[in-house]
């Protein structure tokens, strides 16, 4: 009779057998035990083949779902809307963009930069609202409201 092994020995020796190919046998009686467990109660499988149904669920459907709007890194609030003419790849449309396009009555050019005049990324009220030609202000600008230097690519 082997002697008791630790945690760690275990754990080393799982990791040691990760991807090795076992015998036709071993297989079998792997199979075997997960069934013979499975029928008694000890193992759940919560789906069978592909991905959890909770992931199959798209948009407002899903458990994961928070509207539709997110907060990037930067500040910005991006609303999903995959068929707005400013959508990028993934569906997302800036959500000041979109208020300045929806003020103007038409969708916004890419040259077009809108700015918060002050300065708080999340703050997307008309009246906060900047619109800011790249072609004419490259560079460094001051904005005469909040009176912030900002650069504009």
């Amino acid at each position: 009779m082997a002697h008791p092994q630790t945690e760690e020995t275990k754990r080393k020796i799982s990791q040691a057998n990760k991807g090795r190919l076992r015998s036709e046998t071993a297989r079998k009686q792997h199979s075997e035990t997960r069934k013979r467990l499975f029928r008694e109660g000890k193992l759940t499988i919560p789906w069978k083949g592909g991905k959890s149904p909770t992931f199959q669920k798209k948009g407002a459907e899903s458990p994961f779902w928070k509207g539709g709007r997110q907060v990037d890194k930067n500040g910005y609030v991006w609303i999903r809307l995959p068929d707005h003419p400013n959508a990028n790849s993934s569906g997302m449309v800036a959500e000041h963009r979109l208020v300045m396009a929806n003020h103007l009555g038409r969708a916004l050019q890419p040259w077009e930069t809108v700015h918060h005049r002050n300065g708080v990324r999340a703050d997307n009220r008309k009246e906060n609202l900047l619109l800011v030609l790249t072609g004419k202000h490259q560079g460094k600008v001051k904005c005469p409201h909040c009176h912030k230097e900002f650069t504009i690519r």
